[in-house]
């Protein structure tokens, strides 16, 4: 089984406030804790919104739920951010029902676009942002503190933090800058 975790972080960073634009009634309306028990909820982004906020021991507990777990950080402003490819990602899941569960979790609390993207696609799954009280709010540090703890020793990556991490179980088994759907499956393959 696989779990998909997406943090995308790909484009250039403009602004490294992690609470770009967010007024603290939106912080109040829009953002929940993170909840193992909503993992799987369905969400009608056209007619509702929100996010919830996760930190490192939750994405390992979600590991611990599928045999697989992909983590991807997103940059919601980032231009290559277009809806077709978050719903490129729901079918993905789709086809690996029972193996792969993805997760979006954006390195900045911008819900204007959060909302924008995700509610022009087809993805329908709960869509996070790094903890606040834990990561700060510099986009920059945070994703680097999440990165140290997910890969304490960059044995991928040893000049910066990737964008992406594959976990098999709890053992990270691949990170890059770059995943395509190819290398997650022949990495599933080797691992059966």
């Amino acid at each position: 089984m696989l779990a998909f975790l997406i943090l995308l972080s790909s484009c250039r960073v403009i602004n490294n406030n992690n609470y770009k634009g967010v007024s603290n009634k939106d912080k109040g309306q829009f953002i929940q804790q993170f909840s193992l028990d909503d993992i799987d909820s369905v969400v009608d982004y056209k007619n509702e919104f929100f996010v919830s906020e996760i930190e490192a021991k939750d994405i390992i507990e979600v590991c611990k739920l599928k045999k697989y777990t992909w983590v991807y950080f997103w940059a919601p402003w980032c231009p290559t951010s277009y809806p077709e490819y978050f719903t490129k990602i729901k079918k993905i899941e789709d086809e690996k029902r029972g193996q792969l569960k993805c997760i979006i979790i954006a390195i900045s609390y911008d819900l204007k676009f959060i909302k924008d993207i995700i509610s022009q696609s087809e993805y329908n799954k709960p869509v996070y942002v790094l903890k606040n009280k834990i990561y700060g709010s510099n986009m920059t540090k945070s994703q680097a503190k999440l990165g140290r703890e997910i890969d304490p020793f960059m044995f991928f990556k040893k000049d910066k933090y990737a964008t992406h991490y594959l976990f098999a179980d709890t053992t990270l088994i691949f990170a890059d800058y770059k995943i395509t759907q190819r290398i997650v499956d022949s990495l599933m393959i080797s691992k059966h």
